[in-house]
């Protein structure tokens, strides 16, 4: 583009797939995985910042 030209105007991004899907992203996969037993004891275990041993709030 030269310096007499202006950039054109931006359009919306047409939309992908099915635009009438009323799904909802609910984020399973980012939850604790509590169905392998076991699979959450490493919260148990404090974490060592500096020379503090730091438990966390949310381990049961």
């Amino acid at each position: 583009m030269t310096k007499t030209q202006t950039t054109p105007p931006l359009t919306p991004h047409p939309s992908f797939g099915n635009s009438s899907t009323t799904e909802k992203y609910d984020g399973a996969e980012l939850r604790p995985f509590n169905t392998r037993p076991g699979s959450q004891d490493s919260l148990l275990i404090p974490s060592l910042i500096g020379s503090k041993r730091v438990y966390r709030k949310d381990a049961k």
